[in-house]
């Protein structure tokens, strides 16, 4: 288990995340850097934790994000626009969101020496039909008439991006690919 650690989690508010700060928050300072918009960690009984501190802002605002992530040891980057209607809603916005964040942070990442990135993606990447997939699996690419390829295909851009930094500049990376998540605190 990591303890000691300064750890960044943009989209710190959302679900998963808010689940990810139960289990690190005690042996950690964590810094949540979120929006608020789906805000599921006011549910979670660490929500005025004194481990847990909360920045709102936008993955968009590079120069704000790249403030948070000065000093940390490791960023978890699962800020995200994701869910149907939240996707739906603004397509533009999904694909900067999942874009151009991965980028900011991945940029602040690495200016700042963090020692790890890492990455939130999606299941989604596999298609709607995935059954037992595993890593080695080949991601799935629909045509970009279908909304519903807006979200996999930006997640798996993230993933991309990610990893490129790795190579690029020795950043050590870790991409997470959630299947099927739900539970107590799931909002939106």
């Amino acid at each position: 288990m990591i303890s000691g650690a300064r750890i960044v989690i943009t989209g710190g508010a959302g679900f998963i995340a808010s689940h990810i700060i139960d289990r690190l928050v005690n042996d950690n300072a964590i810094v949540v850097y979120d929006n608020m918009k789906r805000n599921a960690l006011k549910y979670s009984p660490n929500h005025a934790h004194r481990n847990l501190t909360i920045v709102q802002g936008d993955v968009l605002d590079a120069p704000s994000l790249d403030k948070v992530l000065e000093g940390a040891d490791i960023c978890v980057h699962a800020a995200a626009i994701a869910g149907i209607y939240s996707v739906g809603d603004s397509l533009t916005r999904t694909m900067k969101v999942n874009l151009i964040g991965a980028y900011n942070a991945l940029e602040s990442t690495v200016k700042h020496k963090v020692a790890r990135f890492i990455d939130f993606s999606t299941s989604e990447i596999y298609g709607p039909y995935s059954y037992r997939s595993t890593e080695q699996d080949v991601a799935k690419v629909g045509p970009a008439s279908e909304k519903r390829w807006i979200y996999a295909i930006s997640k798996l851009a993230g993933e991309h991006f990610a990893h490129a930094y790795g190579s690029d500049f020795g950043l050590k990376v870790t991409t997470v690919r959630p299947f099927n998540v739900y539970g107590p605190r799931q909002v939106g």
